[in-house]
């Protein structure tokens, strides 16, 4: 037996039954995990856009969580992994890739990117007279203009 989310759920976000592993049983995975997989999967951002997305929370995440938390089973010692001048190439590249989408958005396109590809917050009404949605997608079409992914 297949555990089945509610009715509310099923209204409220899009779920499809998925076998996780292969010979496993199904699993009803959600679809729209975020504020942009829900945006897409409403129509309301296109595949390029979509993309964008990802690579936004991809290379943010990249940057940013490099060096911050290290796994409880982790029991190298510190820094052993990789050595100091290379941490620190990697770091610069990180925050090279990321300044390369950055740099192509203005400010306000940029915190409402940000909010919605990494803070996972909600994008509200998709009405291009509504500023924030303006600003995503008018962020997001600069990012995929710049990585060519339209």
């Amino acid at each position: 037996k297949m555990e089945k989310p509610s009715k509310f759920q099923l209204q409220h976000s899009w779920y499809e039954p998925k076998r996780v592993t292969k010979g496993e049983a199904k699993v009803y995975v959600n679809q729209e995990s975020t504020p942009y997989h829900r945006a897409y999967h409403r129509e309301k951002i296109t595949p390029s856009q979509f993309e964008a997305c990802k690579v936004v929370e991809k290379r943010y995440l990249a940057y940013w969580l490099r060096n911050s938390q290290r796994n409880i089973l982790d029991t190298s010692v510190r820094g052993s992994s990789m050595d100091a001048e290379s941490q620190q190439e990697a770091a610069l590249r990180a925050k090279e890739k990321l300044e390369e989408i950055t740099d192509v958005m203005t400010q306000a396109q940029r915190e409402v990117v940000f909010s919605v590809c990494v803070e996972h917050e909600k994008l509200g009404e998709c009405d291009l007279r509504r500023k924030r949605y303006r600003y995503f997608v008018e962020g997001l079409d600069a990012i995929a203009f710049k990585l060519r992914l339209s």
